[in-house]
């Protein structure tokens, strides 16, 4: 890519290319055969408004305009060209994001966060891939377990296939609370988004099918945080010392937490967990390989894709196949961190494939 010119669509696919799972990851049972596949993105695209220059004083002089963080994210959504996309901190959404969106060919759902700031959750999706059944928004404000209220919010999607109506997903997306020190928070907040999520599946299931939840958002949170393992260890927070270190932590009393603890018993696994079976794409890779969702002061593993199986009662099961990787790293340190003159954001974003494979009837 030349540094002479903004990349263009063909730049971010050499730079990001799909590739394929291995068969150990997507454990195909003889007894199914796979009827669809999606894409899905989640992507912290920075708002404008959040960004400031003492912030960021490693960026080049234009790195932080919107004139040019807006041509790089709009090249860069066509070019992934997922088939549902979730996006944090997403503002300019009706004189900018909404018309590119419509013009790529998706329809959309936003949900403007509590609190002083503009910005949005929304989620996307191909309008001649699926269509809208109903959508749902969450507020966590009065969800925390007299932790204090706080601006976060969660946008749920159900979405059916116009190819296979069979195939139903429901897309939810979060940016969770930001202060690091407040692991208890997103503990919190993130069992109230399961628990919503699962509520809202089961309202929708009239026996056509189930609907399969998908969580892709900022979860704010590093893979060994409370909250992160809890959705991906089930049995995580029957542990004594896990329950002893989150109450000293929230002050909760020990019934609360205990209700709130007894809720969370989905497992949640994550599509991180694929690559570390691709050796050939993450040589050395072991627990979890990717280094980072952002890079910018904090550089680290924030952002996820997390979905559920599939239910004991469901003939259909959802897994990942593919998934696009992550640039490396000199990519990224152009100008010593991120956002850069590749990428606008201080975040990257994510997009994994999924197949979902369907039981053959006895």
């Amino acid at each position: 890519m030349s540094a002479n010119r903004p990349p263009t669509e063909a730049d971010f696919n050499t730079l990001r290319p799909m590739v394929n799972l291995p068969p150990s990851v997507t454990n195909r049972k003889t007894n199914e055969h796979p009827v669809a596949s999606l894409t899905v993105l989640t992507y912290n695209i920075l708002a404008q408004d959040h960004i400031y220059r003492d912030s960021y004083p490693y960026c080049a002089k234009d790195t932080l305009k919107w004139k040019q963080r807006k041509i790089l994210l709009s090249t860069e959504l066509a070019a992934y060209d997922a088939d549902i996309m979730c996006f944090q901190e997403m503002d300019r959404f009706h004189d900018h994001f909404q018309p590119l969106l419509s013009r790529l060919g998706y329809d959309t759902r936003y949900y403007m966060r509590n609190g002083p700031k503009s910005d949005v959750n929304c989620v996307c999706w191909k309008r001649n891939c699926f269509t809208l059944v109903e959508s749902r928004q969450v507020s966590f404000e009065g969800t925390t377990a007299g932790l204090g209220a706080v601006p976060n919010v969660a946008q749920f999607c159900a979405l059916q296939s116009i190819g296979n109506p069979e195939v139903r997903v429901v897309v939810a997306t979060t940016h969770l609370y930001w202060r690091m020190e407040c692991d208890h928070i997103r503990l919190v907040q993130l069992h109230s988004l399961v628990t919503e999520l699962l509520a809202f599946c089961a309202t929708l299931n009239d026996g056509k099918g189930q609907f399969i939840p998908i969580i892709a958002g900022d979860l704010n949170s590093d893979p060994d945080s409370m909250a992160v393992q809890a959705a991906l260890r089930s049995n995580f927070l029957m542990d004594p010392l896990n329950f002893n270190t989150i109450l000293e932590r929230s002050q909760m009393s020990p019934s609360v937490l205990r209700q709130i603890l007894s809720d969370f018993t989905v497992k949640w696994p994550c599509f991180y967990d694929a690559h570390k079976d691709y050796p050939s794409v993450f040589p050395g890779a072991t627990g979890y390989p990717l280094p980072y969702t952002s890079f910018s002061h904090y550089k680290g593993i924030l952002d996820f894709i997390m979905y559920n199986q599939y239910r004991p009662d469901s003939q259909m099961r959802i897994t990942p196949t593919a998934l696009r990787i992550l640039p490396e790293r000199h990519i990224l340190e152009i100008e010593s961190a991120l956002p850069n003159r590749m990428f606008a954001s201080d975040h990257l974003a994510l997009m994994v494939e999924f197949t979902v494979f369907q039981s053959h009837r006895e």
